[in-house]
């Protein structure tokens, strides 16, 4: 399932992970869990909020197993593959 982007439109701050986790894909939204609880904290000690941001990942889609290489044609992880650019069409 694609995990939207979330926040205002017009937000000054925009946050972008590379590609949902498992509990992203679970909840259907970004930084969820820990990654989330540590982006709250970083963000309440600059003196602002997730609800004044916009968040988003590179790919919609969670990577089978996790693995970004999955997105990619090449080892270093430099040549996106069709699954990639798919996942920036939703």
């Amino acid at each position: 399932m694609p995990i939207p982007t979330t926040g205002p439109r017009t937000a000054r701050i925009m946050i972008i992970g590379d590609a949902p986790s498992d509990l992203d894909a679970r909840m259907g939204k970004p930084f969820q869990g820990n990654s989330g609880i540590t982006l709250d904290t970083l963000l309440r000690e600059a003196g602002t909020s997730r609800a004044e941001c916009l968040l988003t990942t590179i790919s919609k889609d969670k990577a089978p197993g996790g693995k970004l290489s999955f997105f990619f044609d090449d080892a270093r992880c430099t040549k996106p593959n069709r699954f990639f650019l798919e996942s920036l069409r939703t």
